[in-house]
């Protein structure tokens, strides 16, 4: 017995790691703790901003920097300050690839809502019967996704307009009477003007009542001006709001209210060119190829086949000696004036941005606005220098074509038509009416005497 307590036990030891297949149990003692965690979608979602930009005549250049950078799909400004024709104010604002659809108040310079949206989601205003006094609004349909986007802006009452709360919210009750009929998804925003934040207030427990009333569900919990007056609001019953993040001040008094909703991302939209390489077309081979094709003429005297004739002939001889060629390329928003020290100083805004949403420090998000207005000031000042330098070397033809650029006025209006055919048919047709107009317009019967001529011996 002594021996075999006094003599170990051999014990093999293997480097082979075996898996424990023994399942814990869930606890249930935790009830805010996640049990079962969702499937992720990874495709990436559309991302839409509000804005009250207090006038963008003066914020074009920080609302394009900030689509661009922010890769945002759509924003939704109000108090826009635009008249019904502003194409210089909104030539500098829409980043390239972007349509802008303005909704101005028509009688003042204050007030009016724009939306600025990629081309590719083809936003409409989609009108509604609804007549209000005392808030302006606007509906925007998604048409590719079927989602109405109701904006609205709401004057602070003064004796002036001489609006009240109480007259507001029985037209807005009235308002939503219209809107809750509409089909599809439904996003609200907007510049409400009254204190969200204190639901003490009878008026704001009303507004709530008529929210609930209606099935609707109001997310931005955080002060986007002095207190919580501009609103996202949904369906209670429609998932499609992500997320709604209150943003900073840029250039106005109100903050930006950044969402992220249940829709998939526009994918980048492109632009496809055919074209012909005539830099290295030898001019001598291809006039002598064409001289020889063309020397078998049909005889004849129909105006139609000798160009048709001549038409083929000259397709034929170009695609031997510059075919063509089909090229796609992603539009982008970003400017030709980029340079290495604006991408620098963004790449710095950028770093500052994350920094002030890890912990929300002021010194932080004052350290940013600073850097933010950096960059703004140097795309101002590389913008300016540009279009110096490109007017100073341009001819005439590029001056004027750089000047329609500028004043946004470059947009060519043409005609409807289905193929080149039709528009030149249309164009033909046009000038002969006009012709036949001017003929008949002629008194054939009266004969002007030409003047006398007066001789001197």
């Amino acid at each position: 017995m002594d021996d075999l307590v006094n003599h170990s036990i051999p014990v093999h030891i293997s480097s082979e790691r075996k898996h424990d297949l023994h399942i814990k149990p869930v606890r249930t003692d935790r009830p805010n703790r996640t049990l079962i965690t969702p499937h992720i979608n990874r495709e990436p979602l559309m991302n839409i901003r509000l804005w009250n930009s207090r006038s963008i005549r003066n914020k074009t250049t920080t609302c394009n920097d900030y689509i661009s950078e922010h890769d945002v799909d759509a924003i939704f400004l109000v108090e826009t300050w635009l008249a019904t024709d502003d194409p210089v104010v909104i030539g500098e604002l829409k980043p390239n690839g972007y349509t802008f659809l303005n909704i101005p108040r028509g009688t003042s310079n204050h007030g009016g809502i724009g939306v600025l949206s990629k081309a590719q989601l083809a936003f409409r205003l989609h009108p509604l019967n609804a007549k209000t006094v005392t808030f302006e609004h606007a509906s925007i349909l998604d048409p590719n996704n079927g989602v109405h986007y109701i904006i609205i802006y709401r004057p602070h009452p003064t004796k002036t307009n001489g609006f009240t709360l109480n007259w507001f919210l029985e037209e807005f009750e009235d308002f939503l009477q219209e809107v809750s009929l509409l089909t599809g998804k439904l996003i609200m925003l907007g510049d409400f003007n009254f204190h969200m934040n204190e639901p003490h207030r009878s008026e704001v427990a009303r507004f709530q009542v008529i929210l609930s009333s209606f099935g609707l569900n109001q997310h931005v919990t955080e002060a986007t001006h002095i207190s919580l007056i501009d609103l996202i609001i949904t369906r209670e019953n429609e998932d499609f709001l992500r997320t709604c993040d209150v943003g900073l001040y840029f250039g106005s008094d109100h903050k930006m209210i950044s969402c992220v909703v249940q829709q998939r991302k526009s994918p980048p939209m492109k632009a496809t060119c055919t074209m012909r390489n005539y830099r290295n077309l030898d001019s001598s081979v291809f006039v002598g190829d064409l001289t020889d094709r063309l020397a078998s003429t049909p005889a004849t005297s129909d105006v139609n086949i000798l160009l048709e004739h001549f038409n083929e002939v000259s397709r034929t001889v170009l695609d031997t000696h510059a075919p063509q060629s089909t090229r796609t390329r992603t539009i982008r928003p970003q400017a030709k004036w980029y340079n290495d020290e604006i991408r620098a100083e963004k790449r710095e805004q950028r770093r500052l941005e994350r920094k002030w949403r890890k912990n929300r420090l002021t010194v932080n998000r004052d350290s940013y606005m600073v850097q933010h207005e950096k960059v703004i000031s140097l795309i101002e000042k590389a913008k300016e220098n540009h279009y110096k330098d490109v007017l100073y070397n341009a001819s005439v033809k590029d001056t004027f074509k750089t000047l329609g650029v500028l004043l946004n006025k470059n947009s060519r209006a043409l005609p409807t038509f289905d193929t080149p055919d039709e528009l030149c048919n249309k164009f033909a047709q046009f000038f002969t009416d006009k012709v036949a107009k001017i003929r008949g317009n002629i008194d054939s019967n009266t004969i002007v005497s030409p003047p006398s001529i007066v001789t001197r011996n």
